[in-house]
């Protein structure tokens, strides 16, 4: 009888490990289960110092559908003669999150803004005029230092008042050593002739870990 008694209680003793171990959620670093949607939060997005990837695909959505839907309402781009010239500018990063997860997210905006027919009808996106003439230097005969014919800067090959910029900027205010973090995602598009702000759209998310 101590024996099984002895028993019992190593096999309760295990269960209880067992059971505290896998209550605690920080434990897990990320869910199994090979791919899953862009919309659900692993474990790794819940408990990660990093902003979550969800977040971070929620800020690019809105953008994409924001900018297109209210782009017939800013009078400095609706009502012009032609076709507005927009920059996608940097993200600038104040979190703690690398630098390259904003550079997807200027990535993801890109692709939905350039493909939106409405877009498209009263706006051409260009790249950075700096990534242009590295390829142009790299592909074209007309090598470094640039022809005539090759486009430099906004200011040079095109009027300012044709130059948007859209830039963002990502800030994270955090509390508890980084237990708790409240993120603010702001994205602007800007006037090139004197700074003026025509477009703006934020997200807020907070996540505690």
């Amino acid at each position: 009888m101590k024996t099984r008694g002895l028993r019992v209680l190593a096999g309760l003793s295990g269960a209880l490990l067992l059971a505290g171990c896998s209550s605690n959620p920080k434990t897990v670093y990320g869910d199994s289960g090979g791919r899953i949607g862009t919309s659900e939060s692993t474990a790794a997005d819940r408990y990660g110092r990093e902003v979550s990837s969800v977040t971070l695909v929620e800020f690019a959505d809105q953008v994409a559908q924001s900018l297109p839907a209210r782009i017939t309402s800013i009078p400095e781009i609706a009502n012009r003669d032609r076709e507005a010239v927009m920059y996608l500018g940097e993200i600038e990063n104040r979190t703690k999150t690398p630098s390259s997860d904003f550079r997807t997210v200027q990535q993801m905006i890109s692709h939905d803004i350039t493909n939106s027919p409405v877009m498209r009808r009263h706006a051409v996106v260009y790249n950075d005029p700096a990534r242009v003439r590295d390829w142009q230097d790299r592909f074209t005969s007309d090598g470094p230092g640039w022809s005539g014919a090759s486009m430099n800067t906004p200011e040079g090959i095109f009027p300012a008042s044709d130059v948007f910029l859209l830039n963002g900027e990502m800030g994270e205010i955090s509390r508890g050593r980084g237990e708790v973090s409240l993120y603010v995602f702001d994205i602007t598009l800007v006037r090139a002739t004197d700074g003026r702000v025509i477009y703006s759209d934020q997200i807020r998310s907070k996540e505690a870990r």
